[in-house]
């Protein structure tokens, strides 16, 4: 919930037949809401070692050598960034949290240790698409007949 100020809060007036209205904080539909919502994220998570905001999403990184580097570099990682998410004011959903994951699908990918590769589901709902019936040329469709 982003909390706007009182100039941005005018600009939400609406009317309903028990008075005038405006929003406090950013209502959800604008136009302009991912914008602003992402890059206040990613000023709110500025300087965070191995921590990545993609829309809503947030991806936190490690590295290491071996199970236990890359342990200790997670937990110190998610410390960090748990601190910084309440010094900001940032609320998290602890329904999407997912620990210490082997294989993760974040943005249309499977990330692993091996490296990463596209999310199967996506490549198969691509590959077994079916052919279009119909092409539409500027503001004329063209039958399937005609090409």
């Amino acid at each position: 919930m982003l909390k706007l100020d009182d100039e941005s809060s005018k600009l939400t007036t609406f009317e309903t037949h028990m008075g005038r209205n405006k929003w406090l904080t950013m209502p959800y539909g604008l136009n302009v809401c991912p914008e602003i919502f992402q890059a206040r994220m990613h000023e709110a998570l500025a300087g965070l070692n191995g921590v990545h905001c993609i829309a809503d999403g947030v991806l936190i990184t490690v590295s290491g050598n071996t199970v236990t580097e890359a342990t200790a570099d997670h937990n110190r990682n998610l410390r960090a960034f748990f601190e910084r998410c309440r010094e900001k004011g940032v609320k998290l959903n602890a329904e999407k949290l997912q620990l210490y994951r082997e294989t993760l699908t974040f943005c249309g990918h499977e990330l692993t240790s091996q490296g990463i590769r596209p999310d199967k589901r996506k490549v198969d709902a691509i590959t077994h698409m079916p052919p279009p019936q119909d092409k539409q040329v500027g503001h004329v469709k063209l039958s399937r007949e005609i090409l």
